[in-house]
C-alpha cells in the first residue's frame, strides 16, 4: 500500500498544527508533488474513531513523507510523528474516501473526508469492522 505520514509543523510563531500526507501510489518521488495533503488540528492517528475538522492543502512533495527539520522559506520545522499506509479508493475535488493502517496499529481505519459549505473537510474515522474488507462505501 502507499505511504502516509503525520507531520507536526511548528511555525516561526510558535504555533503548530499537523500535515496528514497521503500518497496516491507506492511509487513517491521526491521533488513531485504528490502527496494528498490535509491540515489538521490534531493527531489524527490517536483516533479509532470520529471526526475532524481539516483544510485541504497544495499537494506536498515526496520529500515529506521522510524529512524533518526546516522547511524551507522560513516557514518553521517539520517533526514526523507517525507514518503508516494508505489506499486512496476515491478523490474528488469534494471528497476523499480512504482505508488506511497506521505503524503499530492493531486495526485498519476508514477515512471519509467531505467538503462542508465552507470549504473546509470534516474528516470522519472509523475502524473497519471486517478487515479483509478494505472498500470505503
Amino acid at each position: 500500500m502507499p505511504p502516509m505520514a503525520l507531520l507536526r509543523h511548528t511555525l516561526p510563531d510558535g504555533t503548530s498544527h499537523y500535515d496528514w500526507l497521503l500518497a496516491r501510489s507506492e511509487r513517491v518521488g521526491a521533488d513531485e508533488r504528490c502527496l494528498l495533503t490535509l491540515r489538521v488540528a490534531q493527531r489524527v492517528d490517536r483516533l479509532q474513531e470520529g471526526a475532524v475538522a481539516a483544510e485541504r492543502l497544495p499537494d506536498h512533495r515526496g520529500v515529506y513523507l521522510e524529512h524533518e527539520g526546516p522547511v524551507s522559506g522560513g516557514r518553521g520545522r517539520v517533526a514526523r510523528v507517525a507514518k503508516g499506509e494508505c489506499a486512496i479508493v476515491e478523490e474528488t475535488p469534494d471528497l476523499i474516501a480512504a482505508t488506511l493502517r497506521w505503524e503499530g496499529a492493531v486495526a485498519a481505519l476508514r477515512v471519509r473526508a467531505t467538503r462542508e459549505a465552507d470549504g473546509s473537510f470534516l474528516v470522519v474515522i472509523a475502524p473497519i469492522v471486517d478487515d479483509a474488507a478494505r472498500e470505503v462505501r
